[in-house]
């Protein structure tokens, strides 16, 4: 008797048996298809959503290409087509307007060069380090924050009082040329100026922003080479003009 009775304990942990690893089979196998259900889902949507933006971009860039190719072709007919005039241009120089002796060499083409109307630091160099040098916060740099923060935000404020202006005389200036379009610049942001002065003028003097020289801008477009070349005599003879034969 007691080995029947073992022999149905056995058989009874082994129907036990299979059907726990039915059941676990069956568990893991839903688990597999779901997993994998939702797995080509969601790359059935990221291709749903990114192959339209990839085909507009792929479609921009042809486009781009294109328009680039298509206008240095009509550039380089034009070109051949006003050989001359283009040699001119790419010859030119401003001899008609005396240049200063002082802006001779890049290194002076600084805000602050000149004394009398230039953008001056009402602080030296000297003074803000032994200011740094008295502080108790090793982390305060004066220089820096003078240089790029309120010696900048006052070059941009005065480019900012004296934009109407320049763009009115500009403006006027090429209203009296044929054959061109005068468009107004934004003036150059405080991010980008600060940035320029840092790292394109990192080796210069204090204060490094007075380098940040094309701070109020514009564009004059030309319709043809010919119109280019015509356009750099009148703005050199409206110069001669406005500055009295010294560019200064």
């Amino acid at each position: 008797k007691e080995k029947e009775k073992d022999e149905e304990k056995t058989i009874a942990n082994e129907h036990a048996n299979e059907h726990a690893n039915e059941h676990a089979n069956e568990h893991a196998n839903e688990h597999a298809i779901e997993h994998a259900n939702e797995h080509a889902n969601k790359h059935a949507n990221e291709t749903t959503v990114n192959t339209p933006w990839k085909q507009v971009q792929s479609i921009c860039d042809s486009e781009v290409t294109l328009g680039m190719k298509k206008f240095e072709q009509e550039l380089k007919e034009e070109i051949e087509r006003n050989e001359e005039e283009f040699l001119e241009i790419c010859n030119w120089r401003l001899e008609s307007v005396k240049i200063d002796a002082r802006y001779s060499h890049k290194s002076r083409w600084r805000q602050d060069e000149r004394q009398e109307d230039g953008l001056q630091s009402t602080v030296s160099e000297t003074e803000l380090l032994h200011i740094q040098m008295k502080s108790d916060d090793v982390l305060f740099q004066p220089k820096h924050t003078y240089d790029f923060d309120i010696y900048l935000h006052h070059l941009l404020t005065r480019a900012h009082k004296m934009n109407s202006s320049f763009q009115y005389c500009m403006r006027g200036i090429f209203a009296r040329c044929h054959g061109c379009k005068f468009v107004s610049g934004p003036i150059k942001g405080h991010e980008r100026s600060k940035m320029k002065a840092q790292v394109d003028y990192r080796n210069s003097k204090f204060p490094k922003s007075a380098h940040i020289i094309d701070v109020v801008r514009c564009q004059v477009n030309f319709l043809s080479i010919v119109h280019l070349r015509d356009g750099l005599l009148h703005f050199e003879k409206e110069l001669s003009k406005y500055l009295g034969h010294t560019l200064d």
